[in-house]
Formats: C-alpha cells, sequence, structure tokens
C-alpha cells in the first residue's frame, strides 16, 4: 500500500533535509516555495534555497533560477542574471538548460541576439536528448527561416513525442501546404511566421523552464 500524496508532508521533511546540507533537497523545497505547493508562495525563499542549491553544485537548481529570475514580476526579471544560471546548468550538462539557452540567443534575452547561436543550442538538446520543447522551437526557427522541410521534420518528431504545441504547428503547415503539400480543403492564411508567433506566443518560450 503506498503512501498518500502530500507536498505538506514533503516540504516539511524537505525543510528537515536542508537544515542537514542536503541539496536535492533544497532544490526540491524551492519548488515547492516557487509553485506554492504544499508551503505559501514565496518567490524569495525559492531564490534563496535554489541559489544554495546550485552553489552546492545543482544543475537543476541552477536551471530552476534562471526561470524564477527570467519569469518574474516584470519590473523584477533580470534576463543576464537568469542567462548566467542557465549557462552554469548547460555547462553542468543538463539537457533542458540547452533549450533555455536557445530560447535566450533567439529572443536576445541576457545576451545578443544570434539565431545561429539559437540554433545549435536547439540542436544540441534535440538531438543528443530528443526534447520536445527544443524540436519544437528549432522547427519554429526554421520555419521562420522558410526551411519548412526542415521545420516539418521537427514538428513530427515533437508531435511523436505528444507536444501539443507542434500538433498545431504542423497543422498550420499542411494548412499552408509548407514542408508538406497543401490541404486543398483548408483556408488560406497569410503568413507562417504572424500566425506562429501570435498563436503560440508564450508557450515555445516559457514552457521550457
Amino acid at each position: 500500500m503506498g503512501l498518500k500524496k502530500s507536498t505538506k508532508k514533503a516540504a516539511k521533511l524537505y525543510r528537515r533535509a536542508v537544515e542537514l546540507g542536503n541539496v536535492q533537497s533544497m532544490t526540491n523545497l524551492g519548488a515547492l516555495y516557487a509553485q506554492g505547493e504544499g508551503v505559501k508562495l514565496d518567490r524569495r525563499k525559492a531564490t534563496q534555497l535554489y541559489r544554495m542549491a546550485s552553489d552546492g553544485g545543482s544543475a537543476m537548481a541552477a536551471q530552476n533560477l534562471g526561470a524564477l529570475i527570467a519569469d518574474g514580476p516584470r519590473d523584477a526579471r533580470d534576463h543576464v542574471e537568469a542567462f548566467k544560471y542557465f549557462k552554469l546548468a548547460a555547462d553542468r550538462g543538463l539537457h533542458m538548460s540547452f533549450n533555455s539557452m536557445g530560447v535566450c540567443y533567439e529572443c536576445g534575452e541576457g545576451v545578443e541576439r544570434d539565431l545561429d547561436e539559437a540554433r545549435r543550442w536547439y540542436t544540441r538538446a534535440t538531438n543528443t536528448h530528443g526534447l520536445a520543447m527544443a524540436q519544437q522551437n528549432l522547427g519554429a526557427l526554421l520555419a521562420m527561416q522558410a526551411m519548412h522541410v526542415e521545420a516539418v521534420q521537427y514538428f513530427t518528431r515533437a508531435a511523436e513525442q505528444g507536444h501539443i504545441c507542434s500538433f498545431f504547428s504542423l497543422g498550420i503547415c499542411h494548412e499552408l501546404g509548407q514542408g508538406v503539400p497543401r490541404d486543398p480543403a483548408s483556408c488560406g492564411r497569410d503568413d507562417f511566421r504572424e500566425i506562429l508567433t501570435v498563436k503560440t506566443k508564450g508557450n515555445r518560450h516559457r514552457h521550457i523552464w
């Protein structure tokens, strides 16, 4: 018979482990504070715990800290600081951080915009770990550069993993006949870039972190 799920109990136990210096518990407790699960939402405590865990060598804590900083209240966001932690996590080999690095370079967040560098990071996350969000992001980047056949390949790979946004992206490709034969039953659209940017804004840049 399994234990009943309780984030409140988990938080209590994590606190005890944190007091003993356990790095993984710092990361886990930080995540609970960041999400307000089992404890009262407290971004400051989450930041403190992530920073402690990151200093202790945790790649996931560095990634989570970067995400917390990048996605905070608009007046408190610091993309340069966030990029620093994404890079630290990536240097420690965390595959989801490869994708975050790609987003930073694509959007020019915390670093000078460089689409070639963004593509390299997305490709690294895709080829070495098959990360669905990276496949979606790489597909979108290729589509916006009119490399539609390659884009469809990556959208398809992401969709096969159940990535919701990629089903939408593939639908647009079929509707416009970009990278695939056009579906004559579909209505016309003016521009893939505009449609993809408007309808997936937020999803492809935020869900990764």
